[in-house]
């Protein structure tokens, strides 16, 4: 297989994964935009390591939303990597602090988002470099097939319509009604945050910020908290934002959910038993999105 070299407004990178799939490409995929820079590393179609300049796309940021380690955790761990080399998953679990099963489902989390999250990209460059072999040193054994991957990207295109019907863009505040929380948010998780920066007033792109979270697994816990009519757009928003609206979109909201239970049960055929939003996590109080 020969190298390639383009840019997003004449190939998505939804296609250039089928393509990559289809053909168990084993090489390196670098995504250029703005700054942002990824690299996925591929055996036989397979994503073996993935990393991004992005501080919401590393392994320890997910752990962190997940509510699995504290930020005082993560950077105690980060000094031990920086002086031993050895990779950070590895050295959470050697020291018990975080189950090995728990890490590798961070670094799933790590894989599929750092493309997932660049599927949105209308501009930006892209280059696959093919290789006899990638070599892995310091990571736990993980491989990602790119085309669940591709699937699950399907999903969340249904997934996104449902969640900008209520949420249509980042200027939008928010309102709170606490009576409809699952129950009182635990210091140090993702809700606990959320809920402190809905009531500070806090933009949906400044919580994005706030938090390290990437766009979608904010979202779909913030869809997750509206469904429940914890949350609705605030009314005072002058910006296009969802407003009182926001409670009365239940009949197409429904109608969105339906698409997207059919689009999440066909990549649940890849595999996979990722949740969508219309869908809350266990108990309300960790209600990250799975991504697969």
């Amino acid at each position: 297989m020969r190298g390639l070299v383009g840019d997003f407004s004449t190939m998505p990178l939804k296609d250039l994964v089928v393509y990559l799939g289809n053909r168990r490409a084993t090489g390196t995929l670098a995504l250029e935009r703005d700054g942002v820079r990824k690299r996925v590393h591929l055996v036989n179609g397979l994503v073996v390591k993935a990393s991004s300049n992005q501080r919401r796309e590393y392994l320890g940021q997910f752990l962190i939303n997940l509510g699995h380690i504290t930020e005082d955790q993560f950077n105690k761990a980060y000094e031990t990597q920086q002086e031993t080399r050895v990779f950070l998953g590895k050295i959470l679990a050697m020291i018990g602090l975080v189950p090995e099963k728990v890490i590798l489902n961070g670094l799933s989390l790590k894989f599929r988002e750092t493309l997932l999250e660049a599927f949105q990209w209308e501009r930006g460059s892209f280059s696959f470099e093919p290789l006899q072999s990638v070599e892995v040193t310091d990571e736990l054994e993980l491989q990602i097939d790119l085309l669940d991957i591709h699937r699950e990207g399907e999903f969340r295109e249904t997934a996104w319509k449902a969640i900008h019907a209520v949420f249509p863009h980042g200027q939008v505040r928010l309102r709170l009604d606490e009576r409809h929380l699952p129950e009182p948010p635990k210091p140090s998780t993702l809700d606990f945050r959320l809920v402190q920066l809905i009531r500070e007033g806090a933009t949906i792109d400044e919580m994005i910020l706030a938090l390290h979270a990437t766009d979608f697994y904010l979202y779909q816990r913030l869809y997750a908290l509206y469904r429940l009519e914890s949350i609705a757009g605030s009314s005072s928003d002058s910006g296009g934002g969802s407003g009182d609206r926001g409670w009365l979109v239940h009949g197409r909201d429904r109608r969105l959910c339906a698409q997207a239970a059919r689009s999440r049960q066909r990549f649940r055929g890849g595999g996979s038993s990722a949740k969508g939003p219309c869908s809350l996590g266990e108990r309300g109080d960790r209600g990250a999105p799975s991504p697969g």
